[in-house]
């Protein structure tokens, strides 16, 4: 299925300073992660530019999250195998994943430098 990703694998300098901080710092990263992750497929959602016909395409947008040590990862794809057709076809007029990151990306950064 078509996804798409925010990942931070760290810059070396600031992985390892993000391991000096902790366990606190995991659980903040998780906890943004998972909190964008469930505004942003909400936003996929909400903002697929179709029209419906049997709504499998719309409640198959999913977002997830994965966190380990100086690693996070925000995934935005499509449950439907036909998904990367809404993507692709017709220069991108009913994409729904990428416009949802090009809008994620943006307030996961400004959730981030809240924590730092």
């Amino acid at each position: 299925m078509p996804a798409a990703r925010i990942k931070w694998d760290g810059i070396p300098n600031l992985v390892g300073r993000v391991h000096a901080l902790g366990p606190f710092t995991h659980a903040q990263l998780a906890r943004v992660l998972a909190q964008q992750a469930a505004v942003a497929e909400g936003d996929a959602k909400v903002t697929a530019p179709w029209t419906d016909r049997t709504g499998a395409a719309r409640n198959g947008l999913y977002a997830t999250s994965r966190v380990a040590p100086g690693r996070g990862e925000l995934e935005i794809g499509h449950g439907v195998d036909y998904g990367i057709w809404l993507e692709i076809k017709n220069s991108g007029r009913y994409a729904a994943v990428l416009p949802t990151l090009q809008r994620t990306v943006p307030r996961v950064a400004q959730a981030l430098g809240g924590l730092w």
